[in-house]
């Protein structure tokens, strides 16, 4: 007889409307309650991959989701086709691991830019993954790396082919809940297959044609590592990561070089783009904020404003 009081457990995957839910006794497939259907206008996801929720078991191995609880923190970006609409990649996260390569793909520094941004929006702790370091550590990756490690964003070169670094990645993993994310090709499942040996994702190379990876992981799923004490998700590959929760006018606060300048300006709302006076436009110009950010900053605002354009109204 199937026991029927309800339990806690953590989403870890969400496949053709079901919800497959983590919980003491093992994974559950899992139903949503008619009410958690009718989520917010602005939210594409009720139940998130690392949803924590109460489920009330109706047969061996099955349930349905009663409650969704609070969360504590989210990966979120606008919805590919209705920016107006939050999409929460991951919910519950600790650690947002941008990974990154030396080459193929070629390092994107714009991108990893982006993730800077992500996490301090939504107040995750971030390591930049960057990858395939046994093909070399050219100067220029360096250079922009350590310039991002300079204003509080820490680096770690790895190389899932001969496993430098991999314990260090494994000690910062230990008890969190991490989510992997960035271009195809950059080796996030491979990365994963080596610290999880039962990961089982499919891995292909790299597109000559393009330079670019395949995309190989096409869902969000978290895999729980218990020898670490932890969940860890893979995520499909990015070509671009939109930023969700600001307005651009704030972007200038989620730089943290930008800090010891950004009131020094003359006008309190000032975008820190064409506006006389500008305190963060005379850091750049002295060398005091580098120039490569700078310009990071001013794609994402553009972004951003055309996003506000796209979804005003509603």
């Amino acid at each position: 007889m199937t026991e029927t009081s309800p339990r806690q457990g953590k989403v870890v995957r969400i496949d053709k409307g079901f919800a497959h839910v983590h919980t003491p006794g093992g994974v559950m497939k899992c139903a949503l309650r008619g009410k958690l259907k009718r989520g917010p206008r602005r939210a594409r996801n009720v139940v998130a991959v690392g949803d924590e929720v109460i489920v009330r078991p109706t047969a061996a191995g099955e349930g349905v989701i009663e409650q969704v609880l609070e969360r504590r923190s989210k990966l979120s970006r606008p919805d590919n086709f209705r920016p107006e609409v939050e999409h929460v990649i991951v919910a519950n996260v600790d650690l947002l691991v941008a990974v990154s390569s030396v080459d193929e793909p070629p390092f994107n520094a714009g991108l990893v830019d982006r993730f800077t941004v992500a996490a301090r929006v939504q107040e995750l702790e971030l390591l930049i993954l960057l990858n395939k370091v046994d093909l070399g550590f050219p100067d220029e990756v360096r250079s922009v790396l350590d310039e991002l490690e300079a204003v509080g964003f820490d680096y770690l070169p790895v190389s899932a082919s001969t496993g430098e670094g991999l314990d260090l990645l494994r000690d910062r993993l230990r008890g969190k809940t991490a989510v992997f994310s960035g271009h195809s090709g950059v080796g996030k499942s491979t990365i994963l297959n080596a610290l999880i040996p039962d990961f089982h994702t499919r891995v292909a190379p790299v597109s000559e044609r393009t330079g670019r990876g395949k995309h190989t992981t096409t869902r969000v799923e978290l895999v729980h590592a218990p020898d670490l004490e932890a969940f860890i998700a893979d995520t499909p590959g990015v070509k671009l990561f939109g930023i969700w929760g600001i307005p651009a006018v704030e972007l200038g606060f989620f730089f943290p070089e930008f800090e010891p300048y950004i009131h020094d300006c003359r006008f309190n709302d000032c975008t820190h783009r064409n506006e006389p006076g500008c305190a963060v436009k005379e850091a750049v110009e002295r060398g005091d904020v580098s120039p490569r950010r700078y310009k990071s900053y001013l794609n994402i605002f553009e972004d951003l404003l055309e996003m506000e354009e796209q979804t005003r109204g509603y």
